[in-house]
C-alpha cells in the first residue's frame, strides 16, 4: 500500500533532528489514550513513538 501524495512530499530534518525512512511502526494503547486526551498529561497530536527503519538524513546541532 502506498500513501497518497507521498511521492510529492519531500521532508527535511531540522537542526538536531534526523529523517527516518520508516519500514515498520506500532500504534499502541498509550498512543490512542494520549490522542483522545485521557492520558493524565498533555495530549500528544503525534501518534507512534516506536519505529524501525533507515536513517536517510541528519542535521547536526
Amino acid at each position: 500500500m502506498k500513501a497518497v501524495g507521498a511521492e510529492k512530499f519531500q521532508a527535511h530534518p531540522g537542526k538536531g533532528r534526523i529523517l527516518i525512512k520508516v519500514k515498520v511502526f506500532v500504534i499502541n494503547r498509550t498512543d490512542i489514550i494520549s490522542r483522545v486526551g485521557k492520558s493524565g498529561y498533555m495530549a500528544n497530536p503525534i501518534l507512534v513513538n516506536e519505529v524501525s527503519g533507515e536513517v536517510v538524513e541528519l542535521m547536526a546541532d
